[in-house]
């Protein structure tokens, strides 16, 4: 909502959805866009499971984002694009598959939305305690 208040051009709305991580000039702040792509579906991997049904379930994550992608910044399904190419519009599997690659070498993690220097002072009044008996016991 702050990107749309504040008139952010849409090539940089768009970068920061799919790459503030990697933006040197991106304040950690904005990294929050990332939620776009992190609040993906992540789904359960029992290691008993073979192999090749951990491809899949792995190859149907890179699915959902690669279709939230398609949908939400080209107006179009790329999910179908993972077995054939779309007949009317310009996507091939190759196309897809080279999206895929992207995700495949990205990783999601937890990344801070504040500063170094926050960061440390949020720490140390973790570490003293808030003053409130009952929430430091809480927190124990």
């Amino acid at each position: 909502m702050r990107a749309l208040n504040e008139d952010l051009p849409y090539d940089q709305f768009v970068r920061r959805q799919l790459a503030a991580d990697s933006m040197p000039d991106c304040p950690p702040q904005e990294r929050a866009a990332l939620g776009f792509l992190g609040l993906s579906p992540v789904y359960w991997k029992e290691l008993k499971l073979d192999k090749e049904v951990i491809k899949v379930i792995v190859a149907d994550e890179w699915e959902e984002r690669i279709d939230a992608i398609g949908r939400t910044f080209l107006g179009l399904s790329l999910a179908c694009a993972r077995c054939h190419d779309h007949k009317f519009d310009p996507i091939s599997a190759d196309d897809y598959y080279a999206l895929a690659g992207v995700l495949a070498n990205s990783r999601i993690t937890d990344i801070p939305l504040i500063t170094d220097a926050e960061a440390k002072t949020l720490q140390a009044a973790r570490s003293e305690g808030t003053g409130d008996p009952a929430r430091d016991q809480e927190s124990e």
